[in-house]
């Protein structure tokens, strides 16, 4: 199970995705606005 995605990528890109994705996108449309 660890090598399918390389162990530690699928914990990483889970937990980055959803917290990053909210915050990029409020500051991008403050920034354009």
């Amino acid at each position: 199970m660890t090598g399918f995605f390389g162990g530690r990528d699928w914990r990483k890109r889970r937990k980055r995705r959803r917290r990053r994705r909210r915050r990029k996108k409020r500051r991008r449309k403050q920034v354009t606005g």
